[in-house]
């Protein structure tokens, strides 16, 4: 079996580490900077090779993806599409975990016509809460209410965001500035982001009492699963939902230039710039809770990962990744059938489900379930 990843950040990374356990024969590690991709292949073993390609070039990307069984497509939500789009033109199945506002289901047509899979939004949330709600529906039946509450945390709150940089800074500004969609009454509703802020007390141990907040991570849930009430909220140490917001309000997070002594200057771009020297990389950890409803009980799925000392991998890396790897994994194998089929999809085979949980409990990350009868 041959594997790809295209992107070599810090997600990219792990997906890289993760691979090479898993028995693939050829393993080649992409990125625009050739350093970056050497580092990723470092990880991956005497397997892999290094290959620097820009992901705007689709041309020299498909011809590098030529071959391959299975490709990880681990870039900034901007670029993903092209990862995408490469990797499928190339006739090569792709595992996606770049978020962007591109309708996943608008690949259908091409991964028919190249009879090649494409799992997308497969990280953490979207990702393995996707897979969980999916298992969640296998269970109950038709869900009434779905709620799905996930966060990349700090270990201890870091000032003066109580937040620390585990992923993609561009992409967490567009986090807190894209309209979410949520499922109200059987009908979809877009709503501000931060917005419906509640207390929650997460069920680790000891108990972490948090913040909560909507945003747009229900992604292809809102086409596969038809309950009545259903979102996702993204949980941080309480304040720091209205520091957030105040940076908004101020128009930190616009993408309307700014002239500034004669420059032309995007508010996000400086906001993203500062926010990289100032939140540095902590030691993380990752929660996840996914509760459902339906006529056939309740149902709870609980997953809390800490930074990984042996490793020198974040949380949010380690669930991102290695949840894309055990995928990536079951596409190379043929488990997984042409089109485009959502995460949610595999959480509802027992098979598939089964042995993406043992995957991850392998490498420590593990998945509590608990059902209740009605």
């Amino acid at each position: 079996m041959e594997a790809a990843v295209v992107g070599c950040g810090r997600v990219g990374m792990a997906i890289a580490r993760r691979l090479g356990q898993l028995g693939f024969t050829r393993i080649t590690l992409i990125d625009a900077s050739l350093e970056s991709a050497e580092r990723a292949a470092e990880l991956a073993g005497a397997k892999a090779r290094a290959a620097k390609v820009d992901a705007a070039d689709l041309g020299e990307l498909s011809s590098v993806l030529e071959g391959h069984d299975v490709a990880c497509v681990a870039l900034p939500g901007s670029v993903g599409p092209l990862g995408v789009s490469a990797g499928l033109r190339a006739g090569v199945s792709v595992v996606d975990v770049s978020y962007s506002d591109v309708d996943p289901f608008s690949f259908s047509s091409l991964a028919h016509e190249r009879e090649v899979a494409f799992v997308p939004d497969c990280g953490v949330a979207p990702g393995l809460s996707n897979i969980l709600a999916g298992r969640a529906e296998s269970k109950l039946g038709e869900l009434e209410e779905l709620k799905i509450y996930v966060g990349g945390i700090p270990a201890r709150p870091e000032p003066p965001l109580e937040y620390c940089i585990t992923w993609s800074v561009e992409d967490l500004i567009e986090e807190y500035t894209r309209p979410a969609r949520i499922v109200a009454d059987g009908r979809v509703a877009a709503v501000e982001p931060l917005s419906g802020l509640e207390e929650v007390e997460f069920p680790s141990s000891p108990p972490l009492r948090l913040e909560a907040f909507y945003t747009d991570g229900l992604r292809t849930l809102i086409k596969t699963i038809k309950a009545r009430r259903m979102f996702e909220k993204t949980l941080r140490y309480p304040g720091h939902a209205a520091k957030i917001k105040l940076l908004r309000e101020l128009g930190l997070m616009s993408s309307e230039a700014v002239e500034v002594s004669g420059v032309q200057v995007r508010p996000r771009d400086l906001l993203a710039e500062l926010l990289k020297r100032r939140l540095k990389p902590c030691r993380d950890m990752v929660l996840l809770m996914v509760e459902a409803r339906g006529a056939g009980g309740r149902a709870r799925f609980t997953m809390v990962d800490e930074y990984s000392e042996a490793e020198g991998l974040s949380a949010m890396a380690r669930t991102t990744g290695y949840t894309a790897a055990s995928v990536a994994l079951l596409v190379a194998e043929g488990e997984v059938e042409a089109g485009v089929v959502p995460p949610e999809e595999l959480g509802k085979r027992e098979g598939l489900y089964t042995r993406i949980t043992r995957l991850l409990a392998e490498s420590g990350i593990e998945v509590f379930e608990e059902v209740l009868s009605p």
